[in-house]
Order: structure tokens, then sequence, then C-alpha cells
């Protein structure tokens, strides 16, 4: 079975609320078996590039490969 990550909040850290980051993207990755794909199911409104672009390089190393899929 396939890793899996699900994205449903804003990327990045806000005021009022932790977000998605790309330091609790390493925390999730960190505990995956690098053998399997790694399934990411996204629901965001988007927002900190600075993340997005931590997750995305984080994403893009991962030797097992990667799937992405829009949440609906």
């Amino acid at each position: 079975m396939a890793n899996e990550i699900y994205v449903y909040d804003t990327i990045g850290e806000g005021f009022f609320e932790a977000g998605v980051t790309d330091k609790s993207i390493a925390a999730e990755l960190k505990g995956m078996d690098t053998s399997k794909p790694v399934n990411v199911y996204i629901n965001s409104f988007g927002g900190s590039a600075k993340h997005g672009m931590g997750i995305y390089n984080q994403l893009s190393r991962w030797p097992g490969g990667v799937s992405v899929r829009r949440s609906e």
C-alpha cells in the first residue's frame, strides 16, 4: 500500500492556525517507507509560496515516486 498525505488546510502558518508547513510534511515523510510511493491529496486554498516550494522540493526527491490528487 502507498503512503498517503492529506493537505486539507492553508499552506504555511497563519495568525490563528498552524496550517500545513514544509516542516510538518517533513515530519510525516520521516515515518514513511521510502520504497513505496506517496499519494498526496490536496484540498487547500493556497497560502505561502515559501512553504509550498519547501513541500514541493521534499516530494520531488521522494525515491518511491509521488502522485498528487485534488480532493473535493
